[in-house]
């Protein structure tokens, strides 16, 4: 019995600090969005409006949206050492384009993304090249990054380890020798 009601705070606590933990990275992932000093790109939108991004953070998080929208682009242009690489991105406005973007560095508008996708829109991405903006891009991204359904513990289809994973691990060691110590005094 005793260890049931060690197994049900461990795991509150657990879910207490992965949710602060998560929190925490969301904040600082929000102050990269639109950081001149540390952007590699400049994401053009249909209003001449500039956004500035980072390249490793597009190609890690949306690569269905960098596959289809800027890596051709980037490529074409090479590195360019101290200027910031401007990539017109279409018909989107800036207000959609900043909005998209900061879903991207903070995932806080995953929710409102629908769950699944039609084989025919996911595939639309690959065939369409070009530079304009659809929503099933920002679908394919979203389901991409495994936001759907997954667990913290599950494999990413980018980065081949799961989010946040170095970060939590730590954290529940911390739990567990927290935990290890309190049984050992009672």
């Amino acid at each position: 019995m005793r260890s049931v009601v060690v197994l049900e705070q461990y795991n509150a606590v657990r879910e207490q600090l992965q949710a602060r933990i998560a929190e925490k990275i969301r904040k600082q992932m929000s102050t990269l969005v639109g950081n001149m000093d540390s952007a590699d790109l400049l994401l053009v939108a249909a209003d001449g409006r500039k956004l500035p991004v980072h390249e490793c953070i597009l190609r890690a998080r949306a690569p269905g949206f960098y596959q289809c929208h800027i890596e051709a682009t980037v490529s074409a242009m090479g590195r360019q050492n101290g200027r910031l690489r401007e990539v017109a991105i279409g018909d989107i406005d800036s207000s959609g384009l900043e909005f998209f973007i900061h879903s991207v560095y903070t995932e806080d508008e995953m929710a409102q993304f629908p769950s699944s996708v039609d084989d025919e829109r996911h595939d639309s991405c690959a065939s369409n090249r070009s530079l304009v903006m659809d929503e099933s891009t920002v679908e394919m991204d979203f389901l991409q990054r495994g936001t759907v359904k997954r667990s913290l513990g599950e494999e990413t289809p980018t980065t081949g380890r799961p989010p946040l994973s170095d970060t939590l691990a730590s954290g529940v060691r911390l739990i567990h020798t927290i935990l290890d110590r309190s049984t050992k005094f009672e």
